[in-house]
């Protein structure tokens, strides 16, 4: 009963921000969508701030629907989740998803990059955000189709961890392909480990280990 009301609240809750961030969406949609796959697009934006600032309201917009997936899908279930009420459990994710967010940001404003063009690197660390919005439209679409069609929880996870996979392989090629418009591939595929590796394997060890 409880998990129920969680989901009830977290879900309304979800898309109220949504409808809040709609406006900003739907004006930067053609940008958001013309980056996923071009350069240019993606390095524009970041000459325009008010479209920076739409890109991010609406990225912050998405977090809860995801996590609140996540969370009720079990994709992401530390074993001390067991322990925990759910709407604890479902707290604790959004805390661990900004933990994560947090580490990141400061792993970019570290590195050192001298050899790289400012724009192009803000460029590929931003593209995060872009990728983030559609891959949440995206698993929530799968996410329904796959309750309409009731497969099992297990098929359903295996379905979503394959996808979530999927659009982490795209994102990396493409935040790649950012960096390297200049400078070489070599820097551009270390500039890429040091910015995803770390905070990738530290996300998945604490859902394996904690």
């Amino acid at each position: 009963m409880e998990k129920e009301i969680t989901l009830s609240v977290a879900t309304l809750l979800s898309i109220i921000f949504v409808l809040i961030a709609m406006r900003s969406f739907m004006s930067i949609l053609p940008r958001m969508a013309a980056s996923l796959f071009r350069n240019k697009p993606a390095l524009e934006m970041e000459y325009n701030r008010k479209e920076q600032y739409a890109r991010n309201r609406v990225a912050l917009a998405f977090v809860l629907p995801l996590i609140t997936l996540m969370w009720y899908r079990g994709l992401y279930r530390p074993d001390f989740y067991e322990y925990l009420s759910p709407a604890v459990q479902l707290v604790v994710g959004v805390a661990v998803f900004f933990a994560y967010i947090v580490f990141r940001l400061i792993l970019e404003k570290l590195l050192p990059r001298k050899r790289i063009s400012e724009t192009d690197y803000e460029a590929g660390c931003n593209f995060s955000a872009t990728v983030f919005v559609f891959y949440t439209i995206l698993i929530l679409a799968v996410s329904g189709l796959l309750s309409i069609c009731n497969c099992g929880e297990n098929v359903a996870k295996l379905v979503l961890i394959s996808l979530t996979a999927i659009v982490y392989i795209f994102f990396l090629v493409r935040k790649m392909q950012i960096f390297a418009s200049s400078c070489e591939f070599f820097r551009a595929f270390l500039y890429l480990c040091g910015l995803e590796v770390l905070p990738t394997a530290s996300l998945i060890a604490s859902a394996l280990l904690l």
